[in-house]
């Protein structure tokens, strides 16, 4: 098992404090690459998905257009790129920082 100590973001949801033999497998197979977003990136990517797209996404959410806008080895993506985009898990007083920001 893989183990980050003491894990902490606003991206709650893309912080599992460990990594499982079976999931660790399964990534070193089947994923080419991850990006890494600061919480500051994350918070302006909702931003713009707030003010541009009228979504109210949670924070996880927001990460891969964060890793996109801070232009994170992007090149090496096709010429379409799919976002998913959920919501609903933003407490208020993150969701008013944003908007105020």
């Amino acid at each position: 098992m893989t183990s980050v100590p003491d894990p902490r973001s606003i991206a709650d949801g893309l912080i599992a404090p460990s990594l499982g033999d079976l999931t660790f497998e399964a990534c070193s197979k089947y994923v080419d690459g991850a990006f890494t977003v600061t919480d500051e990136e994350i918070l302006a990517a909702m931003k713009i998905i707030v003010k541009e797209a009228r979504i109210f996404p949670e924070p996880s959410a927001a990460a891969s257009v964060a890793a996109l806008l801070a232009g994170r080895n992007t090149d090496r993506l096709g010429k379409r790129i799919v976002f998913v985009i959920s919501g609903g898990n933003v407490s208020q007083k993150l969701l008013a920082q944003v908007l105020t920001s």
